[in-house]
């Protein structure tokens, strides 16, 4: 019977301390206990040998129960809960009207900027590489807010006010496509506005303002430095492909990173240390 609690606390719980003792029991005379005594666990080893492969099946449903934990505790805190509302509602809304914002200012007269270095860089198109620093992030952003609660609340919070940033700075300062534009291939942009390519909402650059704040949405990791990488790499083929002028991009970069510096104090205001079960 105790044989039995032991192997149970060891698949269930993945006690480190627990499997070692039982590996230990396994050895023929069993293990010498620090008041001499001796107990025997026969072959128990080989059955905790097994437990390994059962506790890999069980993570995922361990995740699944943690993840369910940690957004019904989320769920429960007011602020959390309206604030995420309120952001959800204000991102629909500005996505119901997008589609005429961007015919609108696509129609519009602008300035074309002389940037030097655009033309220093020969135009390439590096469509599917963009593709694949801006969607790749995306995916693991919706992994971690699947996980943890706060990555999502985060994220769509300082989308919304990135996106009206935006939208009043393009309101504000209408630009031309830069020169040698290579217009870049988006499913989504075919998806939501017809395949009618959308050049001049340049200032500031939407793709680098998205990517940077995922990578300040998520949490720390090898793949959120793998991510900063491709984010860079994002803006250098940004301008390889003549997308968006340079001051876009710099612009979009200070941006973030000027919300981020703001936006811990927006966090401990309104959920101060009330996500504490988010904590590994």
């Amino acid at each position: 019977m105790t044989a039995y609690y032991i192997l149970l606390g060891s698949i269930v719980l993945d006690c480190p301390r627990i499997r070692l003792f039982c590996n230990m029991g396994s050895t023929p005379g069993g293990h010498v206990l620090d008041n001499g005594s001796s107990v025997n666990f026969g072959n128990l080893g080989c059955y905790l040998q097994c437990s390994t492969m059962m506790t890999k099946h069980l993570s995922g449903i361990s995740a699944i129960s943690q993840a369910w934990f940690r957004w019904k505790n989320a769920w429960s805190i007011p602020n959390f809960r309206r604030s995420l509302m309120i952001a959800l509602s204000i991102l629909g809304l500005v996505g119901y009207f997008l589609s005429d914002f961007f015919a609108f200012i696509q129609d519009r007269p602008g300035i074309i900027l002389k940037d030097p270095i655009l033309k220093w860089l020969p135009p390439y198109d590096l469509s599917i590489p963009i593709l694949m620093c801006i969607y790749t992030p995306l995916l693991y952003l919706l992994y971690q807010a699947v996980k943890y609660p706060s990555v999502l609340w985060k994220f769509v919070s300082g989308f919304v006010i990135l996106h009206l940033l935006r939208i009043i700075s393009m309101l504000l300062i209408p630009l031309e496509t830069p020169e040698d534009f290579i217009a870049p291939y988006d499913p989504m942009q075919e998806l939501f506005y017809g395949g009618k390519i959308i050049s001049k909402d340049l200032f500031f650059s939407g793709h680098t303002a998205m990517v940077f704040w995922i990578f300040f949405s998520v949490r720390q990791g090898v793949i959120k430095k793998i991510m900063l990488l491709t984010n860079l790499a994002l803006m250098v083929m940004l301008l390889i492909q003549h997308i968006h002028y340079t001051i876009d991009i710099v612009v979009a970069l200070i941006v973030t990173i000027a919300l981020q510096g703001l936006f811990w104090k927006i966090e401990i205001l309104l959920l101060g240390d009330q996500m504490w079960f988010e904590h590994d």
